[in-house]
């Protein structure tokens, strides 16, 4: 792999309107050096998928302008972004019929997440939204199907509960994995997300689940919470070609303890 100046691409645009690599299909752009004008020597409506670990307004406005077909939009950055960005990044969403993929480092308005929830090829929804922001705007309007055709869904689930409510409108049968952030340690809302998936999914394609737990940093003394009971974890042994679960939690083994009378387990692998 080449890192060329912009310059150079300055240089090889013979015609002051014409795009340097008219064919270019992946765009990942990265530099802080080069400008907006250099950015916009690149982009062409032959582009599918843009990514990058910068962003800004500008940016976000070039894209909308030049590049109608994008399938895959992945921008994450570490950097603040205010309320210019976030209503960008929307309005291109929006503008955007062929979308398949989408990481954003912002949450995104109504408007867009009505439009994403509606594409007949969406595969991957990753969005700092919680799952609570996903159901208002579903029961704003549920006429129609949410995210049937989800592949991954990696959001921030404040609310176990809430997911739980999510999944049965969306019944996302492509699913093959979930993944959430800040979730808090509740018994009764881990079983039932757990029962959820297992009626929702498919037993055959679902293959990951992961989430992270809340954690108070104030707490100068935690207290380990109580052992999640076995029956809980069950719930997930259907799904046949589950490989990875990842969790904040702890989980009790100890078969005996949880088995109901005159029943057992089955064997552990």
């Amino acid at each position: 792999m080449a890192y060329v100046d912009a310059t150079v691409f300055r240089a090889l645009r013979y015609k002051p309107d014409a795009p340097v690599l008219p064919n270019l299909r992946v765009l990942s752009w990265n530099s802080s050096n080069c400008t907006e004008p250099d950015l916009r020597l690149l982009l062409t409506t032959n582009l599918l998928e843009f990514l990058s670990a910068k962003a800004c307004p500008a940016m976000i406005v070039s894209l909308k302008q030049t590049c109608p077909r994008l399938r895959k939009l992945d921008i994450l950055t570490h950097y603040p972004l205010g309320p210019d960005f976030i209503s960008s990044l929307s309005d291109l969403v929006v503008q955007l019929p062929s979308l398949e993929i989408i990481r954003s480092p912002v949450a995104l308005t109504n408007d867009a997440i009505v439009h994403l929830s509606m594409l007949p090829n969406f595969k991957q929804l990753q969005i700092p939204n919680d799952a609570v922001d996903l159901l208002r705007v579903h029961e704003a309007d549920a006429s129609h199907p949410m995210f049937s055709t989800l592949v991954v869904l990696d959001t921030d689930g404040h609310d176990l509960i809430s997911v739980v409510s999510l999944l049965p409108q969306c019944r996302p049968k492509e699913l093959i994995a979930l993944i959430l952030h800040n979730v808090p340690e509740q018994t009764q809302g881990v079983e039932r997300l757990f029962i959820e998936l297992a009626i929702c999914c498919s037993h055959d394609a679902f293959q990951s689940i992961s989430f992270r737990t809340q954690s108070d940093r104030s707490n100068l003394n935690p207290v380990s919470p109580p052992l999640f009971p076995v029956r809980v974890l069950i719930h997930l042994f259907v799904f046949r070609g589950l490989w990875n679960w990842t969790f904040d939690l702890s989980f009790d083994l100890d078969e005996s303890r949880w088995r109901p009378a005159g029943q057992g387990c089955g064997r552990w692998s």
